[in-house]
């Protein structure tokens, strides 16, 4: 595991993986009157990037963290944000702190309980809601998009729309 962590790679370029993928600017602005009405305590990013794989699986980037990635039926199978990788394992969340020690790193977990595990969800949802907003109000910017004919944005704002309420999913992976 690398010892130093840097800023993500071009995404839309790289993220290949993601046959749909789109890069947005968010343009708000007033913060304050936005957060008050949506109800979201934390502010979106400048930027975000949103991807699709073949199946339909959905990941989102807001800047560089938080970062949430989705079965192809939308349930919540791993996450980024505050420097803790967060997986599903069988409909439950565990969080993995990198811990620095002497020579090596380690990794340590701590499985969310209930009360940990709704609040993480609904701040995540919250941010979702956020970034449902900015699309319904066009308050964001046209980066880049992959395939450059292609209407990603139509693709992230009906994913969320159908997704209001995400559920945990059994295991990390994508299958």
């Amino acid at each position: 595991m690398a010892r130093e962590v840097h800023e993500r790679e071009d995404l839309l370029r790289d993220a290949t993986a993601l046959v749909q993928r789109v890069e947005l600017e968010i343009l708000i602005s007033d913060e304050a009157e936005f957060a008050s009405k949506s109800h979201v305590e934390s502010a979106l990013p400048d930027t975000l990037f949103a991807g699709f794989r073949i199946q339909g699986e959905m990941s989102v980037y807001f800047g560089n963290d938080p970062v949430y990635q989705f079965t192809r039926v939308g349930s919540l199978r791993r996450a980024f944000s505050h420097g803790q990788i967060i997986k599903a394992q069988q409909g439950q969340l565990i969080s993995w702190q990198r811990h620095r020690a002497d020579q090596r790193v380690e990794m340590i977990q701590h499985k969310l309980n209930s009360h940990e595990q709704c609040q993480w969800l609904t701040a995540m949802c919250q941010r979702l809601l956020s970034l449902q907003h900015v699309l319904e109000t066009n308050a964001y910017q046209l980066v880049g998009q992959f395939p450059a004919d292609g209407d990603v944005v139509s693709c992230l704002h009906q994913w969320l729309v159908t997704h209001q309420e995400i559920q945990v999913a059994d295991r990390p992976g994508i299958c």
